[in-house]
């Protein structure tokens, strides 16, 4: 939706079809949105807000640039980041003209170099028939990597995931390289130069590869830049606060002396350092580019006017940035709502009923959003949701039940109520490490298998404990195997004295070894560094934690019915309420949106309150990301205790100007327990 008052041309008795054609790339739009289309003649920086109308600036802009006669479509290069936004921009250019657009170059920084190093092989001295690896390819590899390096533990999630962010950061910053390598985890950097050297090897190019042969045939001399890039007059980049070093070097060479470069990105929405984004790119854009033009897109055609008072006070605080600030010309709309819980459960009792009354009121499911900065903060809404039978899309990730450390605490759970359980006790006989070959448990489970079958009274644990006295198994592992038999044991006396669900779990995760080996991991990756391992042991800690608070008051059968048998709440098609991360949520919006878990450690995250400085400001914008989502109504929540651990309001509540929100001490009541 435009504002009444942007521009229109005005009326004459007579308009040729190629200057009405012109007038009309101009109609609907803002003063800024329309100098953004008409700039010439210098580089231009397009700083648009969130919900301001970038792409359509952007694709008046190209399509006006044709139709003008500036230039000729083969003439012109728009990059993208995603093969998505290449192809609804590419899409949106051709609605607008009925011109022949042959030629017209729209795509990513790989798939540009790509065509590069295809149509001049011999300049760049690669082979014209080089095979690219894509993400899921360099997953496999680094999985495979470092497993035969490290075992099972190198090919762990975490640690494939720690592998990729350093590939991604120390290529995608040449200059920083050396630095961020010698900063990184011994093991994760070992894999590195494993991947690099089984490249070599393999004679395959991964996307990166693709952006630096062609960054460095043009630093070396080896390659004339212009020679390849020199037929584009007009150059536009998209998303451009999200490019790293190497795309920064790549766009200089490309663009040369050439006056007419345009990037469209905000500032504010720098969510992605972790992985080579750098905020510098678009903050010196204009020291880098002579004479550079920096046009403000301002007015927001999305949020209530006090959604977005609250965020611009919010993004203020933030002392890096080029400013701008965002308003509307629609009314200012209901106050934030920020709601105080006692406790995460209660936080997720109220928004599965805030949601159910939404829905019966009129609100169609897909018009709200459940955000938060940590997936994992989410877990408890996943669920209650589910028992609720409210259908969501949960964007990313596993849904809570298929989580492996909730699988290897639910086998524990089914052990201790069924010592005779085989699939659980071969889940978890070995995790954490207890010694135990693949051979030895199968040894084990058709024992007591074949004890079953002829009558004999031993269960899983009876030939366990049998099997560990009978020293067939080297060094300590049989003493450790009999500490595994004694907990379970321990574990099903518990249960049959009518423990719950919660206090069974508490004591057969700590007696079996299970917390102990979890925590002293995240202990050992906290020591060496390694944040995307922080995150994800940290992350696993906390799902146990919602699992044992799921389990209150329910017998250990009820949590494993309700866990194991209740339907999967996710929509089959891709509709109902969406619920994930704010990274995830980026670019997208509703009209109700839910930021749930506003606490210290979670926004900010752990992390960034240990290094504060930089990192601060990036969970600050992440917070003003999830604000400008909403729509209409945008409820804070916050509580008083999660993952069974006490937790404080977030610092970020108190950047929320007053008079743009209203504040809610929710304290138990009979009407948020569950229906």
């Amino acid at each position: 939706m435009q504002a009444a008052e942007s521009w229109a041309p005005e009326q004459s008795a007579w308009m040729s079809p190629a200057a009405h054609r012109l007038a009309s790339l101009l109609e609907g739009l803002t003063e800024q949105q329309r100098e953004s289309v008409l700039h010439r003649g210098s580089p231009l920086v397009i700083l648009a807000g969130a919900g301001t109308g970038k792409t359509t600036a952007l694709t008046r802009r190209i399509a006006h640039v044709i139709a003008s006669g500036d230039a000729r479509p083969d003439e012109i290069l728009a990059v993208t980041f995603t093969n998505k936004a290449a192809r609804e921009l590419e899409k949106r250019i051709k609605k607008l003209l009925d011109d022949d657009l042959n030629g017209l170059r729209v795509g990513t920084f790989h798939a540009v170099c790509a065509r590069m190093l295809r149509d001049y092989s011999d300049l760049f001295n690669v082979s014209k028939d080089y095979v690219i690896m894509d993400s899921d390819d360099q997953k496999r590899l680094v999985k495979r990597l470092g497993k035969a390096r490290y075992g099972k533990i190198g090919a762990e999630k975490e640690f494939v995931e720690e592998v990729m962010a350093l590939i991604e950061n120390a290529r995608g910053n040449p200059a920083e390289s050396e630095k961020v390598l010698s900063e990184a985890n011994h093991d994760t950097r070992e894999i590195y130069y494993d991947y690099d050297e089984a490249k070599r090897q393999d004679g395959t190019l991964d996307f990166t590869d693709l952006l630096a042969i062609v960054t460095e045939g043009f630093r070396s001399g080896a390659v004339d830049p212009q020679q390849i890039a020199g037929a584009w007059k007009h150059i536009m980049v998209d998303e451009y606060q999200d490019t790293n070093g190497l795309q920064f070097e790549w766009l200089q060479y490309v663009v040369g002396n050439k006056p007419d470069l345009a990037v469209v990105g905000d500032d504010d929405q720098v969510l992605y350092s972790w992985r080579g984004a750098r905020i510098e790119n678009i903050l010196s854009f204009a020291d880098r580019f002579d004479n550079t033009r920096i046009i403000r897109l301002e007015e927001n055609f999305r949020s209530t006017g006090l959604i977005l008072d609250a965020a611009n006070g919010l993004i203020a605080k933030n002392k890096k940035r080029l400013g701008k600030t965002l308003f509307t010309k629609e009314d200012k709309g209901r106050p934030i709502h920020v709601r105080w819980f006692v406790n995460a459960d209660l936080e997720a009792k109220w928004v599965v009923e805030e949601i159910k009354s939404a829905i019966e009121n009129g609100i169609d499911p897909t018009d709200i959003a459940i955000l938060s900065r940590a997936s994992h903060a989410l877990n408890l809404i996943e669920q209650k949701l589910t028992w609720a039978g409210i259908p969501f899309v949960l964007s990313g990730g596993k849904r809570f039940q298929d989580k492996a450390e909730i699988r290897d605490a639910m086998a524990y759970l089914r052990l201790a109520a069924n010592p005779s359980d085989s699939s659980a006790f071969d889940r978890v006989v070995n995790t954490p490490k207890r010694g135990m070959g693949e051979v030895s448990i199968k040894k084990i489970i058709d024992a007591a298998d074949k004890a079953h079958k002829t009558g004999v009274p031993l269960n899983l644990l009876d030939i366990a404990e049998n099997f560990a006295r009978s020293r067939a198994l080297p060094g300590d592992v049989p003493g450790r195997l009999l500490e595994f038999v004694q907990a379970i044991r321990s574990a099903n006396a518990l249960f049959w004295r009518g423990a719950d669900a919660t206090d069974l779990l508490s004591h057969v995760l700590d007696v079996s070894g299970y917390q102990d080996a979890l925590q002293n991991a995240l202990a050992e990756a906290k020591s060496n560094g390694e944040t995307t391992l922080v995150d994800s042991l940290q992350g696993r800690s906390d799902s146990l934690a919602d699992l044992i608070q799921l389990g209150k008051g329910m017998a250990p059968i009820q949590l494993i019915e309700h866990l194991g048998l209740s339907e999967d709440g996710r929509s089959r098609n891709a509709t109902g309420v969406w619920v994930g991360t704010i990274h995830a949520a980026k670019g997208l919006e509703w009209p109700m949106v839910i930021a749930a878990a506003w606490e210290e450690n979670i926004l900010p995250s752990w992390q960034a309150l240990q290094e504060k400085g930089d990192m601060l400001a990036e969970e600050r914008r992440c917070a003003y990301v999830e604000i400008t989502r909403a729509r209409r109504q945008l409820t804070i929540t916050a509580t008083g205790e999660r993952f069974m651990k006490p937790a404080s309001r977030s610092r970020f509540l108190n950047d929320l100007p007053k008079g743009t929100y209203h504040s809610f001490d929710m304290q138990p009541e009979e009407e948020f327990a569950e229906g």
